[in-house]
């Protein structure tokens, strides 16, 4: 072969090569040059069904008072155990916290009974009182952290929040808080205990006040109270005034509330032994002395029937079958003694009578 041939031959194989190598690049693109085409454009995805939205995550205030309830009892009750030995004022703060910074209603609650308790058994300085003040008469608070916090201090009952209160009934403008204010004096007196360091409180609003509402709330007070000076005061204003704000608010306390101080029973009693047999302040210390269910006025009501004629033997008769007490009951059985004296051999009987028929209605 001819040095030209082999010249020739060269340049043949070497476009030969160059072709091969065009031909595979364009059937195997570079990798390349693949991974940046397919970042590119991303891959379409099949179309799907829509699908429903969750349910709203419940709300901050229902997660925590959730948590609050599922906590077992036990420990719920050692956490308020833990918050009683604080401070008045540290109590009161995280009752405000409970309410306005966690939202959690029942714990609010819980600490809201806690701080009425540690209220009632130690005495609490005016600044915290003033602070308490303040909250309820500004409008910005919510009237249920309002309401809850006058209800706090009615359940106290001491004569440390006593003048606050009587001060937020003749303040308050609104409806609503001015509303719950009347209705925790009107529970003054109530769920046990004396509460006798209440009235003078009471009874000075009493003498000055011309507020028709809240002279009704305080006579109320003042009878479940039961102080004699209370009783007093209230006798007087429903026997000798004139038919004004005060007589009905004083007669409507007597023959309405429930008294249980004994206390109550020598001014009523008295009263009972002055007045006409036949006369309405009679029967309004009668009927006052017969729904209290002390033993003291039982036989306060006993004694003044062994001294009255036999026309008090139909009254006899319906008090003794109106007993709603131990105390009473045992009253009238002793008066089936020969050795108890009586007046009117008539009201004796009318009383043993009673008894039979209250024992067939009630099957012993």
């Amino acid at each position: 072969m001819t040095k030209q041939n082999k010249l020739i031959l060269a340049v043949v194989i070497v476009l030969l090569g160059i072709g091969i190598a065009v031909w595979q690049a364009k059937r195997s693109p570079l990798a390349p040059e693949r991974s940046v085409n397919t970042a590119s454009k991303p891959p379409v995805m099949a179309p799907t069904a829509p699908q429903s939205q969750p349910a709203a995550a419940p709300s901050a205030a229902i997660s925590r008072q959730r948590q609050y309830a599922s906590i077992p009892f036990m420990e719920r009750h050692a956490i308020l155990v833990d918050i009683k030995k604080k401070d008045l004022a540290s109590i009161y703060r995280i009752w405000l916290e409970a309410g306005r910074v966690e939202r959690d209603l029942l714990k609010q609650g819980d600490v809201a009974s806690l701080l009425a308790t540690a209220l009632g058994e130690r005495k609490a300085n005016p600044e915290l009182l003033e602070q308490m003040r303040k909250f309820i008469a500004d409008s910005a608070n919510s009237n249920h952290d309002r309401a809850q916090l006058i209800s706090v201090l009615g359940d106290a009952q001491t004569k440390e929040v006593i003048d606050l209160l009587l001060g937020l009934a003749t303040a308050l403008m609104e409806k609503g808080p001015k509303q719950a204010v009347l209705d925790a004096i009107g529970q003054l007196g109530t769920g046990g205990g004396n509460h006798e360091d209440l009235s003078p409180a009471l009874e000075r609003v009493w003498r000055e006040s011309d507020d028709q509402t809240l002279l009704v709330y305080v006579a109320k007070a003042l009878a479940q109270v039961g102080a004699s000076s209370g009783i007093n005061l209230l006798l007087d204003s429903a026997l000798t005034q004139q038919d004004n704000n005060q007589r009905r608010a004083a007669w409507g306390a007597l023959v309405s509330a429930m008294i249980l101080n004994p206390n109550a029973v020598p001014p009523l009693a008295e009263c009972l032994a002055t007045q006409p047999p036949g006369s309405a302040g009679s029967k309004l210390a009668r009927d006052t002395i017969a729904r209290m269910t002390t033993p003291a006025a039982a036989n306060a009501l006993l004694n003044w029937l062994q001294n009255a004629d036999g026309s008090a033997a139909p009254l006899a008769h319906d008090y003794v079958i109106r007993a709603t007490s131990p105390a009473q009951l045992a009253a009238w059985e002793s008066a089936l003694n020969p050795a108890v004296p009586f007046r009117s051999e008539k009201n004796r009987e009318a009383v043993r009578a009673g008894l039979a028929k209250f024992h067939r209605d009630h099957g012993y």
